[in-house]
């Protein structure tokens, strides 16, 4: 109800500035720093990215995604999978968590690893999201592992998201005149034991050398004549 209340807010604000300006508005659930940030979202040149979680909520950012005319992305949407066919007829992609399947809150009680396989396999446009201190490949390969293929896999962390955002022409695919930002596997890039090799961001390759990197190059050799200081 609040979000319905600013979004007309938002459109009062953007018809009548001037009445706004000299404090004959109306009354306002928002400041005008958040209204200047809600115009873009209602002429579709942003997304309105919601953090849900429960299907009711679900359903309801379904709802209003159709009523204001906005262009919606959800956010985990750990319910996902039993709103899934309606998440596909609205054409609202979802960024979401391929471990998210405990139920960790009241409004995720029916999370679960089949999430994922569940939305891609009704339609809906799913990107990987990572969260704490967990590594990129095991999404992909949990994710694989509970019923995606690996090229629905690559394309949650590279395609579909520049899709999402709205910079497919840029960035997301290997294709003349984008920018060439190339990662580079020691292997299949699903196994956990694979490491990026290399990484070039607009055909630039960058520097990969780390702290833990240079500590290991400088201690791997103990039986030089000249020894790290440490060891002198």
């Amino acid at each position: 109800m609040f979000l319905r209340r600013a979004l007309d807010d938002a459109r009062f604000y953007q018809a009548n500035r001037r009445d706004y300006d000299r404090g004959q508005a109306r009354s306002m659930v928002l400041p005008r720093a958040d209204f200047e940030a809600l115009i873009p979202v209602l002429e579709r040149k942003m997304p309105l990215v919601l953090r849900v979680f429960r299907e009711s909520d679900i359903r309801q950012a379904i709802a209003l995604a159709a009523d204001y005319k906005v262009r919606v992305v959800l956010l985990s949407a750990s319910e996902g999978w039993k709103a899934a066919d309606a998440l596909a007829k609205a054409g609202i992609p979802v960024i979401a968590d391929p471990l998210d399947n405990l139920p960790s809150r009241f409004e995720s009680l029916s999370a679960s690893l089949e999430n994922v396989p569940k939305l891609m396999k009704a339609g809906v446009m799913v990107a990987f999201a990572t969260t704490g201190d967990a590594l990129e490949n095991r999404y992909r390969a949990l994710a694989v592992a509970n019923g995606i293929s690996r090229d629905q896999a690559l394309a949650a962390i590279t395609k579909n998201p520049a899709e999402i955002w709205g910079i497919a022409d840029s960035y997301g695919t290997l294709e003349k005149g984008k920018d060439a930002d190339v990662v580079i596997w020691s292997g299949d890039p699903l196994e956990l034991s694979s490491i990026p090799t290399a990484l070039f961001i607009r055909g630039q390759a960058q520097n990969l050398s780390s702290r833990q990197s240079k500590l290991r190059d400088r201690y791997k050799n103990l039986k030089s004549a000249e020894p790290p200081f440490g060891y002198r």
